[in-house]
C-alpha cells in the first residue's frame, strides 16, 4: 500500500534531522564540485517536444498576494514556470490581473476556499489563480523542523493554487495538476515530496521534467474548461459555494 503522502496532491517537503542535514549538505558540495550533463536537456529535444505540443494553449492567471511588493517576484516565478511548461506541453501562461488579499486563515483548505470566494464574481475573466501565502517566522521554524506543504491546488476545479514558497518547480508541479487527473502523484516532476534543509533551498529531487505518460495525459486535457469541475483520482482539498453552479461533477 502506498503511503498517504504519496496519495496527496499537495506538494510537501520533508526536513531531515540536523545530522542527516549536515551529511546532505556535504553531499551537495561534493556533487556541485563535479561536472555532469545528465540533467541537461538538449535544444533539439526541447524543439521536438514543442513541435509535438502545438497548437499553443494560452492560460490567463490572476495573481494574489497580501503584499503588492511580491508581485514582481511572482511574475518572474510564473514566467519561469510557464517557460518550462510551454517547452513540454505547449501551454503558455500570462498574468491578467493583480489583487491584494489578506489571509484570514493558515489552514490549507480554508485558504483555497478564501481564494475561490474572492474570485467567484470574476469566473470568466481568468483561467487560474496563483495566491501567495508567505510563511511567518513561526511557520518557517516549524517547516524547517517538521517539514510541511509548499503548494496546493483545489480538487474541484483544479484552478486555484496557493503557494507558500517562491519556487518555480513547486509552482510548475501544481500547474501540471490542473491537467493531470488520473493519478495523484507519479515520478519526476510529479513526485509527491522532496527533502529540503531549508524551505526552497538545498532541496533534493529537483526534476522539472514530466514523464512520457504524464505528458501525454496533460496534452489530452490541454483544452479543458477551467469553469467546469473535474473528476480526479483522489479528492482531498475541496472548495464549495460560488463557482459550484458552473459545470458538472462526475
Amino acid at each position: 500500500m502506498r503511503q498517504r503522502v504519496a496519495l496527496m496532491k499537495t506538494y510537501r517537503s520533508i526536513t531531515p534531522s540536523p545530522c542527516v542535514g549536515c551529511l546532505f549538505l556535504l553531499f551537495l558540495f561534493l556533487l556541485c564540485s563535479c561536472s555532469s550533463t545528465a540533467s541537461v536537456v538538449s535544444s533539439g529535444h526541447v524543439q521536438a517536444l514543442q513541435q509535438r505540443s502545438l497548437p499553443v494553449r494560452h492560460v490567463s492567471v490572476a495573481v494574489l498576494s497580501p503584499d503588492p511588493r511580491h508581485f514582481g517576484d511572482l511574475t518572474e516565478l510564473l514566467g519561469e514556470a510557464s517557460r518550462q511548461l510551454f517547452e513540454q506541453t505547449g501551454i503558455a501562461l500570462h498574468v491578467n490581473s493583480y489583487q491584494v488579499m489578506s489571509w484570514q486563515s493558515s489552514d490549507r483548505a480554508e485558504m483555497l476556499q478564501q481564494v475561490a470566494d474572492r474570485m467567484k464574481n470574476s469566473a470568466g475573466a481568468y483561467d487560474m489563480t496563483l495566491a501567495y501565502a508567505p510563511m511567518s517566522i513561526g511557520q518557517l521554524l516549524s517547516f524547517s523542523t517538521f517539514g510541511g506543504w509548499e503548494g496546493v491546488i483545489d480538487d474541484v476545479y483544479r484552478r486555484h493554487i496557493v503557494l507558500r514558497t517562491k519556487d518555480s518547480r513547486i509552482l510548475l508541479h501544481e500547474l501540471v495538476h490542473a491537467f493531470l487527473f488520473s493519478e495523484t502523484h507519479t515520478d519526476g516532476l510529479m513526485s509527491a515530496a522532496r527533502i529540503c534543509i531549508i524551505p526552497g533551498f538545498a532541496c533534493f529531487n529537483g526534476s522539472s521534467q514530466l514523464s512520457a505518460r504524464d505528458r501525454n495525459e496533460v496534452l489530452q486535457n490541454k483544452w479543458r474548461d477551467f469553469s467546469s469541475r473535474v473528476h480526479v483520482a483522489f479528492v482531498e482539498d475541496r472548495i464549495s459555494g460560488g463557482e459550484e453552479s458552473l459545470g458538472t461533477f462526475q
